[in-house]
């Protein structure tokens, strides 16, 4: 139903979640342009086994050939590279293709191909969401051919995003 409605509103970006893994979840239907594996954890294990190697092949699932594949786990399970490599999806590694660096007003944002200095922190909080945002930003510039975005529309993004419900805080 809600695909249907996405359909209907002519949206020109649509970013799914997959809820379970990557393989055996319901939006893995839909064939994406890029895929993103933010970090492989212990979660889920009833259904996608109880090791990183075997969640981590699970969650590759998502990858498709000639398709950016962007991996944020720092030390990505070696099923993930495999798969990435089976299927021939253009993987984009976490301190091989691309990283961050801290900064204490902000930080940076580094690929093989590009670069952007001073970029705000994210609004949403944890130590983790940088490397979110250092995929996201990967994402973006793996997908500037179909989907241009400047970087003071990224910038304005981090400063102002906001998710309800998961990750609220209630003062």
């Amino acid at each position: 139903a809600a695909m249907w409605h996405f359909a209907q509103a002519k949206l020109d970006v649509v970013i799914l979640e997959v809820g379970l893994g990557g393989r055996l979840d319901a939006v893995n239907v839909f064939e994406p342009d890029c895929a993103v594996v933010t970090s492989v954890d212990l979660d889920h294990m009833e259904f996608l086994g109880d090791t990183r190697e075997s969640i981590g092949a699970e969650k590759a699932g998502v990858f498709r050939a000639n398709k950016p594949a962007i991996c944020g786990d720092q030390h990505p399970p070696q099923s993930l590279i495999d798969y990435a490599q089976k299927v021939g999806a253009d993987l984009r590694l976490i301190q091989r293709d691309f990283n961050f660096e801290l900064l204490p007003t902000g930080w940076n944002y580094q690929s093989k191909d590009n670069g952007v200095t001073s970029l705000p922190m994210p609004a949403l909080k944890g130590d983790f969401q940088l490397e979110n945002a250092a995929c996201v930003l990967t994402a973006v510039e793996s997908l500037q051919a179909k989907l241009p975005v400047n970087i003071e529309a990224i910038a304005q993004g981090l400063r102002s995003v906001t998710l309800r419900g998961r990750f609220q805080t209630v003062a």
